[in-house]
């Protein structure tokens, strides 16, 4: 457990520091055991993402060919990115590269493949395995609870909606995760990885979030309970990085497996990039939903943009997530900007899966993303096939938030509320159809 534990550990050494008045009680990291933990001091502070100095920088960048007359593309389908690949040669910037093909005729658009990174803070505490719904707070702020009560997930698991999780991969063999994978599990874009397990952390704890298994009397429980289909795609590696080229694969297999919400709890880019453009694009053509962290650079993002984030401003089918604590109040790392981030979820000390059975807490928008990933997925269950295109998931999402005192003007529409998100998809579901 601690050698799983300490790349994340090692992010938290990677921050800047900033103090917290009032930060949440947590629990010192400790190996899983079978005794009640006691508790520790709270921290004094609380870091955000990454020292950018420590991002390593693109060193290669991708272009798009135009296609000519006659050409034929060769395994190639409606919603896929195609893309190439170039590096620098000797006494030759990656900027004189990108000048360079971006003058020929024969080029579409050429991007930088940037470092991305995750939007996770630390590990908090590793809990005993037993059951642990009463610690998860932030199920009862979006009141899930409420929600439960009309569905918890598709009706039979023929009609499971697949989220995609992009990130380092699930620890598929969890206990409280198996359940709920997808029957193809996942992929590993990383060269040299075999396949989708994670060797982080960050994406098992994302994906206990969506979908943990409920109600079965072991550790946590997601916002889906069950008939859902987790499917990984691992682009992050054991340092929490990942390339933009990786990300855009896994968009392009998310797509071909029929992923109706891609989560994606990273970010890092200052600027627009052409291949995660065209990767939106493609998901918005398969009427896929993508929802992504918001940052935690505690920075307004209408002026000051990050992407994938930013995104959210411009495309229908994006949606950027804040991160808020316990009392409701905007996490003091977390992004916002209202034109931008429109929902906000708790994001700090937030208890979920870590591979070897484990559960531990973490902190970041990270966290925040995937409770809207979930309560995407529960309003796909609910609503029925075909009742919801991914843009107006997005707005039946906006629509059903919170606005509260403490976001207005700092995060679009406000705070999830998973219990008006499904009696808005039961509403739907129950709306009689007009005959063509």
């Amino acid at each position: 457990m601690r050698g799983l534990l300490a790349p994340l550990a090692l992010l938290w050494g990677l921050g800047l520091v900033l103090n917290l008045s009032s930060a949440p009680q947590v629990r010192a990291v400790r190996p899983l055991v079978h005794t009640t933990l006691a508790p520790s001091p709270p921290p004094t502070a609380i870091l955000p993402s990454f020292n950018p100095t420590s991002i390593p920088q693109a060193t290669r960048v991708l272009y798009k060919v135009r296609p000519s007359e006659g050409m034929v593309a060769v395994a190639s389908t409606a919603t896929a990115v195609e893309y190439a690949v170039a590096a620098a040669g000797p006494g030759e910037s990656l900027k004189a590269l990108a000048q360079n093909l971006s003058a020929l005729a024969t080029t579409e658009w050429v991007a930088l493949d940037e470092v991305l990174h995750v939007h996770a803070l630390r590990v908090d505490s590793v809990t005993p395995d037993d059951p642990d719904f009463p610690e998860q707070w932030g199920l009862e702020a979006v009141h899930a609870p409420e929600a439960w009560a009309t569905a918890t997930g598709a009706p039979t698991r023929a009609a499971a909606v697949t989220v995609c999780i992009v990130d380092s991969g699930i620890d598929y063999d969890h206990e409280d995760l198996a359940a709920n994978m997808a029957a193809a599990v996942g992929v590993s874009m990383l060269p040299g990885s075999p396949g989708p397990m994670d060797e982080l952390g960050h994406g098992s704890h994302v994906a206990g979030i969506v979908g943990a298994a409920g109600s079965n009397a072991l550790l946590v429980s997601g916002v889906v309970w069950g008939n859902v289909d987790l499917l990984a795609c691992r682009f992050i590696d054991g340092d929490g990085l990942g390339r933009t080229s990786a990300a855009v694969d896994c968009v392009n297999y998310c797509l071909a497996q029929g992923a109706r919400v891609i989560q994606a709890s990273w970010g890092g880019a200052a600027a627009p990039n052409a291949a995660m453009q065209a990767a939106m694009e493609a998901a918005e053509a398969a009427d896929a939903l993508i929802v992504v962290s918001a940052g935690n650079d505690d920075r307004d993002l209408d002026a000051e943009p990050q992407y994938p984030a930013s995104y959210a401003a411009e495309r229908a089918n994006v949606l950027a997530v804040a991160a808020v604590g316990r009392a409701g109040a905007l996490s003091s790392f977390s992004n916002r900007g209202a034109g931008t981030v429109a929902l906000a979820a708790p994001g700090e000390a937030i208890l979920s899966t870590l591979p070897g059975n484990a559960t531990g807490v973490l902190s970041g928008t990270s966290m925040a993303a995937p409770f809207v990933s979930g309560a995407a997925a529960l309003a796909l269950s609910v609503a029925g096939p075909g009742a919801l295109p991914a843009p107006a998931l997005k707005r039946l999402l906006l629509e059903s938030a919170e606005p509260t005192a403490q976001l207005r003007g700092r995060v679009g529409a406000g705070l999830l509320r998973l219990d008006r998100v499904v009696a808005a998809a039961a509403a739907l579901a129950a709306a009689p159809t007009t005959a063509p």
